[in-house]
């Protein structure tokens, strides 16, 4: 009886796992841009707003000590700078590789457009 119970919970966890890809869900749905590097540093950034917004939030209501907050703020700061810095570089590098004025990069994602898409092949998103 218990292998039996074991051997049910297994091909549950299995299968609530592996449901994502079974169903043929889009990259986005398995965790995010992570099809190209830029795409992670884009979902980094956001990340890192985010927490530092929840980082500010949890602070003005007194739920953390000013010092921990300020540390906190600091680390969280610096690794958003980096990852800025890695972005800038990366499109810097990305338009000097491709010696066209057109070549554009989604500002959603990161992937590259042709010189008259309105929108991205990638994302949907729609290009300024």
């Amino acid at each position: 009886m218990l292998p039996f119970a074991l051997a049910i919970i297994s091909l549950v966890a299995a299968g609530f796992a592996l449901w994502p890809v079974l169903n043929g869900s889009p990259a986005g749905a398995l965790g995010g841009e992570t099809d190209s590097v830029l795409g992670r540093l884009l979902q980094r950034k956001r990340t890192l707003f985010e927490n530092l917004g929840d980082l500010e939030l949890e602070h003005s209501m007194g739920k953390m000590p000013t010092q921990d907050y300020e540390s906190m703020r600091d680390a969280l700061e610096l690794q958003a700078a980096l990852v800025l810095e890695h972005i800038d570089l990366l499109q810097r590098t990305r338009a000097s590789d491709n010696h066209d004025a057109a070549a554009r990069f989604c500002i959603l994602c990161g992937e590259s457009l042709p010189a008259r898409a309105r929108f991205c092949s990638a994302c949907g998103g729609k290009v300024a």
